[in-house]
């Protein structure tokens, strides 16, 4: 009688899995074409953050965050040595004209727009907000938007073999 049962339950279970199987192929054909549409904005995402926060080394391109800081320093020189400037923002005044205002180095006029908008969004929860985000929506390069299999399913062996390569590279 116990083999009956346990017979029984491995068939339940084999089907079980045939169905699961079944329907994360389903699945699979259904998001392909999600994924199509969503992969080059995953590529503009990442590529943005590049640029912004890396740069380019191999084309000689600094980070546009670091050109950001140099514009600023430059400023400083600028007001350092007697000349005028354009383009700050009023830190002081509860809200005002981005960068409309004269610079100086009073301690309320002498932050560029560009640098003030870095501070905004480098440092701001708006920034690790849209980069969850992105990654819940994207995943992890390279933006295949893989949905894992059930807990105790083992996924096909070309994923297995596909995931190890690409995992050092990530």
């Amino acid at each position: 009688h116990a083999n009956d049962v346990a017979e029984n339950d491995l068939k339940q279970v084999t089907k079980g899995a045939a169905e699961v199987t079944k329907i994360r192929s389903q699945l699979d054909r259904n998001l392909s074409s999600i994924r199509s549409k969503l992969k080059p904005a995953c590529n503009a995402y990442s590529r943005a953050r590049i640029d912004l926060l890396v740069g380019d080394p191999e084309n000689n391109k600094k980070a546009v965050s670091q050109e950001c800081l140099k514009a600023q320093g430059l400023l400083y020189t600028m007001l350092n040595i007697g000349q005028k400037a354009e383009g700050c923002y009023d830190t002081c005044a509860w809200k005002t004209e981005l960068g409309a205002g004269k610079c100086d180095m009073s301690g309320c006029h002498g932050k560029l727009r560009t640098k003030k908008e870095m501070e905004d969004i480098i440092g701001g929860p708006e920034w690790r907000n849209r980069h969850q985000e992105m990654l819940e929506a994207c995943g992890k390069w390279p933006y295949e938007l893989k949905i894992l299999p059930p807990s105790g399913m083992e996924p096909e062996e070309e994923e297995v073999v596909q995931e190890a390569t690409l995992g050092s590279l990530s």
